[in-house]
């Protein structure tokens, strides 16, 4: 059997695997009045965090995101820039990964 459609099936096998749980979960009682106000603690909680870890992922991608840019700059561009073309040490490794790694 080809491998790629065994993984196209093991793909529907999951999606349809989520499908039915989450039915299930969906179905199920919230529970009583303590346990809705544990849940709805939890849920404030988790949002704080998920909020305060996005707003850093998004700063730190845009200060990477600059950098980059900085370093990927043709070099008649980062001459009218004011950017010293040598002064970009970091240059050839970041147009090529591999030029951190060891031989």
């Amino acid at each position: 059997m080809n491998l790629i459609l065994i993984a196209i099936c093991a793909a529907f096998v999951a999606v349809l695997y989520g499908i039915v749980t989450s039915q299930q979960v969906l179905r199920a009682s919230a529970g009583n009045a303590k346990m809705q106000e544990i849940a709805a603690a939890i849920q404030e909680g988790a949002q704080a965090y998920l909020g305060r870890q996005y707003r850093t992922i998004a700063i730190v991608g845009v200060v990477v995101a600059i950098l980059v840019q900085l370093q990927l700059r043709p070099d008649h561009v980062a001459g009218r820039a004011g950017i010293d073309r040598d002064a970009r040490p970091w240059r050839s490794e970041a147009r090529h990964p591999s030029g951190f790694w060891p031989a």
